[in-house]
């Protein structure tokens, strides 16, 4: 039921943007401003959301966008910049808020925008789910196969020379007798990676291959080999004690960072900006908070729209 009132918060957030701009359009027909008008009556918040993309779509008309940020968004004919911006935020969006549902419907278990949980399997084993993730559970008398779908997991293996314990990701395996680990995507780009806490690991990527050990981490790449991933293991780690940890990151990465725990977008405006590095630790229990808090300690302004958007500029 919660599930399902955050996803009609999300569609009515969405289709106050789009009004914004149909109606900013300068086309908007009569049949138009009629159906706007039967919009705003079906619920009260829909009056207070379309006043927030409103102020935003005057706020974004003064801010110059990174060149060749709206490219991707023009067709036939070039559209004004703030139409091309609210329709940016509006379909990406759309599209974060409805992609997980499928995994999650294929999952024997999963965790939502912001949840992180441990699960124990029936041979003991635990696994602890990062935000927004979602895995199936195959335990065969010869196999333990575990498949990622969606987000990280972390994995803290018993033990059982008889039945291996196999993690799938999209594009990595990763094969172990008894270690603790970490699987799925990681950081900023969510690059599909392991992160070795204990033990060994055998990782395997198409042809790549290599075995890994206590603090030893490897992503899937392009090239087709299994470079390791930036940053210390325990600190990109630190997600399941409920905090992130970030040394001299760029803003941008860090703030995608915090975009998977939130539920909403958070986009940063002016390259310069974004290209900024920050250090420190973040709760994740609590992410409004740490928004304000790199707002203040970097002098910035954070403009949010409900749980939809978040904007971060000078």
């Amino acid at each position: 039921m919660a599930e399902q009132m955050q996803i009609d918060a999300a569609d009515r957030q969405h289709q106050a943007a789009a009004w914004v701009a149909r109606l900013q359009s300068g086309d908007a027909s009569a049949e138009d401003r009629h159906r706007f008008r039967l919009w705003l009556k079906e619920a009260p918040e829909n009056q207070t959301l379309y006043g927030e993309f409103s102020r935003l779509w005057g706020d974004l008309s003064e801010v110059e966008l990174p060149e060749g940020h709206l490219q991707k968004l023009q067709r036939r004919r070039a559209l004004p910049r703030r139409i091309a911006t609210v329709l940016a935020v509006c379909g990406m969006g759309y599209l974060f808020a409805q992609t997980p549902y499928l995994d999650r419907w294929r999952a024997d278990h999963f965790t939502v925008t912001g949840e992180v949980r441990q699960i124990t399997l029936a041979d003991g084993s635990a696994v602890t789910l990062n935000t927004d993730s979602a895995v199936q559970i195959a335990m065969g008398a010869g196999e333990r196969r575990i498949t990622v779908l969606r987000g990280e997991a972390y994995f803290d293996v018993v033990s059982d020379p008889e039945r291996p314990f196999v993690v799938d990701t999209q594009g990595l395996t990763a094969t172990v007798l008894g270690t603790r680990f970490s699987a799925g995507e990681m950081g900023a780009a969510r690059d599909q990676a392991v992160l070795v806490a204990e033990g060994r690991v055998r990782v395997s990527a198409g042809e790549a291959r290599r075995v890994l050990g206590a603090g030893d981490s490897a992503r899937d790449s392009d090239a087709g080999t299994l470079p390791p991933v930036s940053g210390d293991v325990d600190q990109l780690l630190a997600w399941r004690h409920g905090t992130v940890v970030f040394s001299d990151t760029a803003l941008s990465d860090v703030l995608a960072v915090l975009e998977r725990y939130r539920g909403g977008q958070i986009m940063v405006l002016g390259e310069e900006l974004a290209a900024m590095h920050v250090s420190g630790a973040f709760d994740l229990t609590d992410v409004e908070a740490a928004l304000d808090t790199l707002a203040l300690s970097l002098s910035l302004q954070v403009h949010r729209l409900g749980g939809a958007l978040a904007v971060v500029r000078k």
